[in-house]
């Protein structure tokens, strides 16, 4: 179970007369009720946000709505830097307009966005990320 469906069925629990030991002490659930349904409430913005994520990419650039419902594009020629974060698992890219994409490691074709940037902004990463992009073709990130 996970912890939103826990917080479902508390939430569910609460508000019956049959409720368990650790909320009985309460006599006003409400609280409790309100406190577990916005933890729903919460998990499922974020499921929604994961959901909504769209990148597509071909060898023009790439465009997409970002976990922030934000709308993003740009060519390869506008990639100015090119980092990978290993902590957040996500390419960090920085264009030439000063703006910065982060592209999770998950929500994209690793092999195929690896190849598109070696093949395109080549001189933007370093050698370490060169050496990561690398890896990544071969789908060992």
């Amino acid at each position: 179970m996970t912890f939103s469906g826990f917080c479902g069925a508390a939430a569910v629990l609460a508000s019956t007369p049959w409720r368990p030991a650790w909320i009985a002490p309460l006599h006003n659930p409400v609280p409790v009720v309100a406190g577990l349904a916005a933890f729903v409430a919460l998990s499922l913005v974020l499921v929604v946000g994961w959901a909504r994520i769209r990148i597509d990419v071909d060898e023009k650039g790439a465009r997409g709505v970002d976990s922030m419902f934000r709308a993003f594009s740009f060519e390869w020629t506008d990639v100015r830097a090119v980092r990978a974060s290993p902590t957040v698992r996500c390419w960090v890219l920085e264009l030439a307009r000063g703006t910065v994409v982060r592209i999770s490691f998950d929500m994209i074709d690793a092999p195929v966005f690896a190849a598109l940037l070696l093949r395109h902004a080549r001189r933007a990463a370093t050698a370490a990320v060169r050496a990561t992009l690398e890896r990544a073709t071969d789908a060992k990130l």
